[in-house]
């Protein structure tokens, strides 16, 4: 049921195993592609988290997960009917198999893609659909989008996206990257994350 962000598994993609690496800790094998630690797997999209997390049985499912992912999926221009319609397969599947607190977060900003106005309208309209679950009961949704948007005009969006927050090049390369977080970019997530779940704790109480 590994990683865990305080009592919650964490499940999606690279930037999760990121996240898990290294602000919580954990190791991803030496040599493994590709890279994975738990139910968060560098690339899974969300059909590919839910095919493994039908995969496993309910005792191998922490009761309480926090779940991101969409961005592979987003931008392997899956449509968002397509991306929401599994969204909402895996959601249910993760209630099926015992979650009882489940928070979903939406899917941060894709500079690598800016001046795609198509990947742009895709991601906003994902990210519409998941915080709709905060309706839902036993679910909360956490906005990690904001975190990493600037007050001012975007035509796409509205606002401006934060670049100090992403990795300009992929590590050891001069590949572009500007996909996944750097380390100030995951301190953003684990405050946000920390605060969302202090919320529900005082919710409870």
């Amino acid at each position: 049921m590994v990683p865990k962000f305080g009592d919650y598994q964490l499940m999606g993609d690279s930037l999760f195993v990121r996240f898990a690496e290294q602000l919580l800790g954990y190791r991803v094998r030496r040599n493994q592609r590709p890279r994975q630690i738990g139910l968060c797997r560098s690339g899974q999209s969300i059909t590919g988290l839910l095919r493994r997390v039908k995969k496993q049985r309910p005792s191998g499912i922490h009761d309480k997960v926090i779940c991101m992912v969409g961005t592979n999926s987003i931008r392997r221009k899956l449509n968002v009917q397509c991306c929401t319609k599994r969204m909402n397969q895996l959601v249910n599947e993760l209630l099926q198999k015992g979650v009882k607190e489940l928070v979903l977060c939406t899917i941060p900003p894709i500079p690598r893609h800016y001046e795609d106005r198509a990947i742009w309208k895709r991601l906003i309209n994902y990210n519409r659909y998941i915080r709709k679950f905060k309706r839902w009961p036993h679910m909360r949704v956490c906005d990690i989008y904001s975190l990493y948007c600037l007050n001012g005009v975007d035509p796409r969006t509205g606002k401006t996206v934060d670049f100090s927050c992403f990795e300009d090049r992929y590590r050891g390369t001069q590949r572009a990257d500007l996909i996944h977080l750097n380390r100030q970019g995951l301190w953003k997530l684990k405050e946000r994350l920390a605060q969302t779940l202090l919320e529900e704790r005082n919710q409870q109480v």
